[in-house]
């Protein structure tokens, strides 16, 4: 159990959704956390992203929690992102993940066209101080470009490939990694740049 004041681990709100259907509901989830011994959050889901991000970030405060990161859709980046680093700025965190892109629709230049946009989001984030992120499922590590059942590159590599490390690090979701057929400690040594988040989803990881 976490307990140290330089402990790392987060909870994922998106985990605790259905125990914040209401305010109240998500302020009395928060308390429970800290009381269990986590120390930090990362706000996803519920009511906990449909708050206001102030009235969250004292809600937070007030259990004795740190958040330190969120999610974002990548259509709300692309409607205001100026708005998107407010919320970010207001929680007082600095990461910032997109939790999903195409749901494994897409082709090689859909997913190339996508790493190019993420450093434009990125640059734009990172002059506030403010790091992107993206989150993996399994649907990362289909490959795309195979012929003759040959070749190929995972939409994971043609997203970490065609971006640039300084605009976009990878929230790398160790579970959906083993889901997707591939050995997480292999995928980490391919993440270039910082990999300051990763995610451990036992649900989707099979432990001997």
């Amino acid at each position: 159990m976490p307990n140290s004041k330089s402990s790392k681990i987060a909870v994922i709100l998106y985990t605790l959704r259905d125990f914040a259907a209401t305010p109240a509901q998500a302020a009395r989830t928060l308390k429970r956390i800290r009381k269990i011994g986590y120390e930090n959050i990362q706000v996803s889901a519920g009511a906990f992203i449909s708050l206001d991000p102030g009235e969250m970030r004292q809600m937070a405060d007030d259990a004795g929690l740190k958040i330190i990161g969120s999610h974002y859709g990548l259509e709300e980046f692309r409607s205001s992102t100026d708005r998107v680093i407010d919320r970010v700025k207001a929680y007082g965190c600095s990461h910032i993940a997109i939790p999903s892109f195409s749901y494994g629709e897409g082709n090689l230049q859909t997913w190339k066209s996508f790493a190019k946009e993420c450093n434009k989001i990125g640059r734009k984030l990172l002059r506030e101080g403010i790091h992107l992120q993206y989150h993996n499922h399994a649907f990362e590590f289909e490959k795309l470009g195979v012929r003759g059942g040959k070749g190929g590159r995972t939409r994971f590599e043609i997203l970490m490939e065609n971006s640039d490390p300084r605009y976009l690090q990878s929230e790398l979701d160790l579970g959906w990694v083993s889901r997707g057929a591939y050995d997480p400690v292999d995928v980490l040594a391919m993440v270039k740049g910082d990999r300051k988040s990763t995610r451990l989803n036992s649900s989707h990881t099979s432990i001997s």
